[in-house]
């Protein structure tokens, strides 16, 4: 675990043997390092920090809120009432009730039922909060189709053998974890009353900022996530410069925005209709693209 130098590089937590021959040095034998991969025989990163090694060093990548050499530093901690992993604040509820029950207390809460994208959080949620509870996961929208309510990338999935079944036809559109059995998922009619976990990042954002002559896609919210993304759109009469795209950072600020809307002539140089035009068509009509639309030509 000490630091030691072999050939001047630095060489924290890999395995120095000595005698070995140093890689970096030919022929130079002393107390040099012999390192097949340090990251897979003894992880250094803590807090769910990912490992990488070059060049006989090892660095850790840090989830978002950790800092450190080795991620061991919280640079962000939850409010009291919520526990941390990896980057996250959860609050377990046992009062049961149903999903859509539940995801709406979580909301007021600022955060949504839970969304697992990991083992590591599965097994964390399995271990700390041993009952049946719902997820955020769901395919009320679209059967078959299933999202989380936070709207994270399905990236993860532990559903039981045969599952989801839709076992109710359409009924079964939300999605429970089974904490004694490795946290399986099974999908189970949404008015079923069970415990629920809630699930939110450690900092979040107001309200974006406005950009002049500019309009947000989407409905503006009262919170935002630590790496949410806004994008914003020129209105009419005004053409964009820069990148359109606003991000959380962390800290509860929003980064400043690039986007310009100047004005000017539209995205194409000029605004375009569409002619009415006959739904059959003859050969011998030929359609020509004129600066205001297409016209079928004389």
């Amino acid at each position: 675990g000490e630091q030691e130098t072999c050939s001047g590089l630095r060489t924290s937590f890999l395995k120095c043997v000595p005698g070995t021959e140093n890689p970096a040095s030919e022929g130079v034998r002393a107390s040099s390092c012999l390192v097949p991969d340090a990251c897979m025989d003894d992880d250094p990163c803590q807090n769910g920090g990912t490992c990488t090694e070059e060049r006989g060093r090892v660095r850790c990548l840090c989830l978002p809120s950790y800092g450190g050499d080795f991620c061991q530093s919280d640079l962000e901690r939850c409010e009291p009432g919520w526990q941390k992993f990896q980057g996250f604040c959860y609050r377990h509820f046992s009062l049961r009730q149903s999903w859509e029950v539940a995801e709406q207390h979580c909301r007021k809460l600022g955060a949504h039922l839970v969304s697992i994208t990991t083992p590591e959080e599965q097994d964390y949620l399995n271990r700390n909060f041993k009952e049946y509870q719902w997820t955020g996961l769901n395919d009320k929208t679209f059967e078959g189709d299933f999202c989380w309510s936070d709207g994270k990338p399905l990236l993860y999935e532990n559903w039981y053998r045969g599952q989801p079944d839709s076992y109710f036809l359409s009924g079964e559109d939300c999605v429970v974890m089974v904490w004694h059995d490795g946290g399986r998922w099974s999908d189970v009619p949404c008015n079923y009353h069970l415990a629920y976990t809630c699930k939110k990042g450690t900092s979040s954002c107001g309200r974006p900022p406005k950009v002049r002559n500019a309009f947000m896609f989407g409905k503006v919210l009262q919170r935002y996530e630590t790496n949410a993304v806004v994008r914003f759109h020129c209105q009419d009469g005004f053409q964009q410069r820069l990148r359109p795209l606003v991000r959380c950072l962390h800290g509860g600020r929003w980064e400043r925005p690039q986007i310009q809307c100047i004005p000017g002539k539209t995205r194409h140089g000029f605004k375009l209709y569409w002619s009415k035009v006959k739904t059959t068509l003859q050969p011998q009509n030929v359609f020509l693209f004129r600066g205001r639309g297409l016209r079928a030509a004389t």
